[in-house]
């Protein structure tokens, strides 16, 4: 508030001076200074006044690209020091949370991998997105990309897969 205020009287006050110096023919470059000081300030208050607007719109781009590298200079000083503080501690907890969502993801995997039932899970195109070991020794095929290739290992396995209902063995 401090800051906008003082450039406020400063704009008043230049452009006080710049009008009774319309009236002084031997001020002239003094004129053609403080129009151009008058300009500045104008510039450096639309620059201060959007610099909320450009990190906010940075913070919340962070966001819709999943990214949690970003942090705000915890050195700022006031007024936008408690809004920095703030989209720091969002952006740590939303760092937290994805990390935990990527551990619990990651354990989720290793148990699918290991546990002693085959598992196969596919999509509409017969990609293989899952395939673990059980199924691996189950079937003796040590890698597959699709499902067209169960077929090498029992005729019609293929079909018997595409015709499965989801949720059904």
């Amino acid at each position: 508030n401090v800051r906008v205020t003082i450039h406020a009287v400063l704009l008043a006050v230049t452009s006080a001076v710049f009008v009774w110096t319309l009236e002084k023919d031997h001020l002239l470059v003094t004129r053609f200074s403080l129009a151009v000081l008058w300009v500045v300030q104008i510039i450096l208050l639309i620059y201060y006044v959007n610099k909320t607007n450009r990190d906010l719109l940075l913070f919340l781009k962070s966001f819709e690209f999943k990214d949690d590298t970003l942090t705000f200079n915890k050195k700022k000083k006031l007024p936008f020091k408690p809004v920095y503080d703030e989209f720091n501690r969002i952006i740590d907890n939303f760092r937290s949370v994805k990390l935990e969502k990527e551990v619990e993801h990651q354990y989720f995997l290793y148990s699918i991998r290991h546990v002693d039932t085959g598992l196969i899970s596919f999509d509409q195109d017969g990609k293989i997105e899952l395939f673990n070991e059980a199924a691996k020794r189950l079937l003796s095929i040590e890698y597959t990309q699709n499902i067209q290739t169960l077929d090498r290992v029992t005729p019609g396995l293929r079909d018997q897969c595409l015709n499965l209902t989801p949720g059904k063995q």
